[in-house]
């Protein structure tokens, strides 16, 4: 299992065995991989209800959001409440008048950092869709690069692209 760009190996996979394939982690733990949209969508649409719980992600899930995370939610109340609020808030006409004019706002910024720093690219780029995000979902900019929020963000995900929940 490769440590970084994982989603390259899945795709690989997914041309070699086809689009449904397991994996066995450390040895006892089996994930299933859907690397078909079609499919995905196809079981999720029909038959979402049966599919929808998660493993256990302790560390992600629990410690680090406190158990709000939807991605990490197993099937329960919070996450059905969850995916409506999501619903709603996904609207058309929320998106259009809304997060049209947050994507504006910190195109701009990126923009302007860019011009006035261009070799911290990455940060710049990690500041806009961290930024993006926030305002979108808590109403919360990120100001800069060292936002405390920021760091924390991209330390955890820097551990989960590491494997440290795999296996």
């Amino acid at each position: 299992m490769p440590k970084a760009k994982a989603h390259k190996q899945f795709e690989k996979w997914g041309k070699e065995y086809g689009p449904i394939y397991s994996l066995i982690l450390g040895g006892s733990k089996t994930v299933i991989v859907i690397s078909s949209e079609h499919i995905m969508r196809d079981l999720l649409d029909k038959r979402g209800a049966i599919y929808s719980s998660r493993p256990d992600s302790y560390i992600s899930h629990d410690v680090l959001s406190g158990g709000l995370r939807v991605v990490f939610m197993k099937y329960n109340e919070s996450l059905k409440l969850a995916r409506k609020l999501a619903r709603k808030v996904l609207d058309d006409n929320i998106i259009r008048t809304t997060f049209l004019a947050y994507q504006d706002l910190e195109s701009k910024a990126m923009l302007l950092g860019l011009l006035e720093e261009p070799e911290l690219f990455i940060n710049h780029l990690q500041r806009f869709t961290t930024s993006f995000t926030t305002q979108m979902t808590f109403g919360y900019r990120t100001p800069g690069a060292d936002d405390p929020f920021m760091q924390k963000l991209f330390h955890v995900r820097l551990k989960i692209d590491d494997g440290a929940e795999l296996c």
